[in-house]
């Protein structure tokens, strides 16, 4: 795995887990567009059948091959996760959640841990087969909107383990972002207490 991802972190930064998804898993979610990709690819069939019988003018085939080409990329999409499987790769900091990736040219996305507005965990029927499952997280104010987005950290053998160490550093970064280590009195009896709703 070409993991380049100690190359973009701050010097006070560190590195509490990182890793990438399941290869088995990574891949064979791509059925679903090669399924799409031979129906698609099916219902050009007559449309060939009439070029090459000569039924359609010659332009006809500037049409047709834009559309050709779009079946064969989704046909072919288990061949471009394979060869993007070894850029990908993740990792849970001190400051930010980092997702590289990139076969021709290596991309990293980060979200920093006061932009979080929501983690959670989700395990598919595919997952279930592979042993795998995602972690994904919504960034940004509201609820998807323009300011917004969601990722995952997909494909991971461990997803539970990953979702309650990413949920505890969020929440230990935020809540010390909002009120600093250094200015909470020795004790604070206000977490953890007991909540009385008010009577009717």
């Amino acid at each position: 795995m070409f993991n380049e991802i100690e190359k973009i972190l701050d010097p006070d930064e560190k590195i509490f887990w990182q890793g990438g998804p399941k290869y088995a898993a990574y891949v064979l979610r791509t059925v679903p567009a090669v399924l799409f990709g031979l129906l698609w690819c099916s219902f050009l069939v007559p449309f060939y059948w009439a070029f090459i019988s000569g039924k359609v003018p010659i332009f006809f085939s500037f049409i047709l091959i834009p559309h050709t080409l779009i079946g064969l990329g989704m046909f072919l999409s288990p061949l471009w996760a394979g060869l993007n499987y070894p850029y990908i790769a993740y990792a849970i900091t001190s400051k930010r959640i980092i997702m590289q990736g990139g076969f021709f040219a290596r991309s990293f996305s980060t979200v920093d841990y006061a932009n979080l507005t929501d983690v959670s965990v989700r395990v598919d029927l595919l997952g279930k087969l592979t042993g795998t499952g995602d972690v994904v997280f919504v960034s940004g104010m509201g609820i998807f909107t323009e300011k917004t987005g969601k990722n995952s950290l997909s494909a991971l053998e461990n997803p539970y383990e990953v979702f309650k160490l990413l949920k505890q550093v969020y929440f230990d970064i935020k809540t010390d972002v909002e009120f600093p280590n250094k200015l909470r009195p020795p004790v604070n009896p206000g977490y953890k207490s007991e909540y009385n709703p008010p009577k009717p």
